[in-house]
């Protein structure tokens, strides 16, 4: 996986309270995303469905996360 995002997250800590965020992906990739972030210590605020996007096998999941100096 890749981990350009986390790395952009933690980069910016302290310059964002909460950003809202659409992840696309093969639902297990999703599900691995979101469990990673939240090990990384981001605090999921709320977590859609996943959404099948049309003709594709790919989901789309939105998330608000909050990211703060404390968090």
């Amino acid at each position: 996986m890749d981990n350009s995002f986390i790395n952009f997250l933690n980069e910016n800590r302290g310059v964002f309270e909460m950003v809202k965020i659409r992840l696309q992906g093969l639902p297990a990739e999703v599900e691995r995303m979101i469990l990673s972030l939240r090990e990384k210590g981001y605090r999921i605020l709320s977590e859609s469905t996943q959404y099948q996007n049309r003709n594709s096998e790919y989901v789309r999941v939105y998330l608000d996360v909050k990211i703060s100096k404390q968090t």
